[in-house]
């Protein structure tokens, strides 16, 4: 069913209708129906409990017809308001004469203009119940015996009256435009629009909007017909004064998520299918899907012990962060890469991955991608794998890792820029002593720190020293006991875990107390602030550590990258 369709009359002015359909999307001849009554009693019928015959309210249909038997037969069924009445524009004087403009004359523009549809097969006739002195009885026996001739499938001639008997009325000359009729199959090779529009527009006495007058409304209902937009109707939701993101800033509880995925653990099982024991972070203001911000992905995964996660790729850029827990390798290309607690693994786009447990012990993780990005640029290909290993040793560093984890040393033979990086892991150990040392030089007198008490390093890719992956950005923050950071607003989203510590952080108008494995989300252009739980000492292990990713490189790859810190 299509409702409240726009047909425009010769003289500007357009009558409202309803077409109603069979379920495939392929032309059909139509039927129409036009009477002072209204479209939509007439389509009472579709919802109307049966009523006693005869019924002091209500015999079913009115002049237009049983609207499902019409449609049963194989026929559109179009209902349409007559000038001046229900939705259409003009002014009605009589049944027979509407400010002037004959009936006829209507008629006759409104059966062009439904032929030339592509849900119309180019034939066009005209349907509707003879009235009694007891009003339309298109369900009385009298009746019922006359529709299976009104409905006769039969070639039609545009223009026309109700039939009587199963005989087509034509209008007079003088009614019809002359114009040439088209042949039937003049649109046989158009793509039928089969879908209804979603356009909906409301003219609004509001400032910045043009005047609420019968033209502008009927200008409103011709862009909805025609699936139209103008930039003055919502120019404030296209083009804000600052981002006004879809996210909303929210926290996940480690506890909560590590006891739910040892559930998880203990009912599903790891195999094809589902693929991965990975359960997303699902933002609260982004409609049940599971994003985490509208380019973020992110999940806990959870593998028992000696399980198995099949080889797949996929175009998505993705890359592991290890919280708490070790006892898994993830092989990437084949090449056995042991993941341990503070370790990330970043794992470019169509690159086959899998991962197993020898262990006597389930390890959890989080995994970070760019999946909705992706999903909305409608970029995303997928491939399963073999199921069995082709690597299964459990080496202590991978290949990667001996040929690219020496900082500064790259081998001469894989010189050249890539898009992702080619190290499989980067090891806390080193993430540990870079921050540590900076924090060490600052107390020295040294301005190596982001800001007083903060400490940050960003993963990068040796070959390039851009990031790891494409679309994601990953770092590490720690923030010394007691110390603060100024707020910072940025354009692009940002996932956070707490890796180790504890302290309070501020997002928008949220703030929460987070310890170790804590996730929480940044919305684009949302301030965003944290503080660590003083100290008794002041020593590094008083200080809360954070572990960050987010879509930067999107943004700065079109310039769209900006960042505004309070001070």
């Amino acid at each position: 069913m299509l409702k409240d369709l726009r047909v425009p009359m010769r003289d500007g002015i357009t009558l409202a209708g309803d077409s109603y359909h069979g379920v495939d999307d392929r032309p059909r001849p139509a039927l129409v129906a036009l009477s002072p009554y209204g479209k939509e009693l007439q389509a009472l019928a579709l919802t109307m409990p049966p009523q006693r015959r005869p019924s002091p309210m209500w015999d079913g249909c009115i002049e237009a017809g049983d609207i499902a038997r019409v449609v049963a037969e194989g026929y559109v069924h179009v209902i349409g308001d007559l000038r001046g009445t229900g939705a259409s524009v003009g002014l009605h004087i009589g049944n027979y004469n509407a400010g002037g403009v004959s009936l006829g004359q209507d008629a006759y523009d409104f059966i062009e203009w439904v032929a030339a549809q592509p849900w119309c097969d180019g034939n066009v006739g005209s349907t509707g119940t003879p009235t009694t002195r007891r009003g339309s009885c298109s369900r009385s026996p009298r009746c019922r015996r006359r529709t299976p001739t009104t409905l006769r499938p039969r070639r039609l001639a545009f223009g026309g009256s109700a039939p009587e008997n199963g005989h087509q009325t034509r209008m007079s000359p003088a009614a019809l435009p002359t114009t040439t009729t088209r042949p039937p199959d003049h649109r046989k090779n158009e793509m039928p629009n089969t879908h209804p529009t979603p356009v909906r527009l409301e003219a609004k006495d509001a400032p910045n909007q043009p005047r609420v007058t019968p033209e502008l409304i009927e200008l409103y209902r011709g862009f909805e017909q025609e699936m139209l937009i103008p930039l003055w109707y919502e120019i404030g939701d296209l083009m804000p004064f600052h981002p006004q993101s879809k996210a909303a800033p929210h926290l996940w509880r480690w506890q909560n998520l590590i006891r739910l995925a040892e559930k998880a653990g203990e009912i599903v099982s790891v195999g094809r299918g589902g693929e991965r024991r990975a359960i997303a972070l699902a933002n609260p203001t982004l409609g049940g899907r599971p994003y985490a911000t509208p380019t973020l992905w992110a999940a806990i995964q959870y593998l028992c012990p000696e399980e198995v996660a099949p080889y797949h790729r996929h175009t998505q850029n993705a890359f592991r962060f290890v919280v708490e827990g070790e006892g898994v390798w993830t092989v990437v290309n084949s090449d056995p890469v042991p993941m341990r607690r503070g370790d990330f693994l970043p794992q470019g786009g169509w690159a086959w991955h899998a991962h197993q447990n020898p262990s006597q012990h389930a390890m959890a993780w989080i995994d970070g991608l760019d999946i909705p990005f992706q999903y909305e640029i409608e970029s995303t290909f997928f491939e399963f794998g073999p199921e069995e290993l082709d690597a299964k040793e459990t080496p202590d560093v991978s290949r990667a890792e001996m040929l690219w984890g020496r900082p500064g040393l790259s081998p001469l033979r894989f010189l050249g820029p890539t898009p992702k990086s080619p190290l499989l892991a980067y090891r806390w150990e080193y993430t540990d002593a870079a921050l540590r040392d900076q924090l060490q030089l600052e107390r020295a007198g040294h301005e190596v720190t982001v800001e007083p008490g903060h400490a940050a390093v960003r993963y990068t890719n040796p070959n390039t020293g851009l990031d790891v992956l494409p679309t994601i950005r990953t770092e590490i923050h720690r923030v010394a006991g007691g110390a603060a950071t100024a707020p910072v607003k940025e354009t692009g989203s940002s996932v956070y875990q707490v890796f180790d510590g504890a302290g309070t952080v501020t997002v928008g108008d949220y703030t929460w107390n987070v310890e170790r494995g804590d996730m929480f989300v940044v919305p684009s252009w949302v301030p965003f602030s944290a503080q660590a739980d003083a100290g008794q000492d002041g020593s590094d292990s008083d200080a809360l550590d954070l572990f960050r990713f987010c879509d930067a490189p999107i943004f700065e790859k079109l310039a769209l990258h900006r960042v505004e810190v309070s001070k």
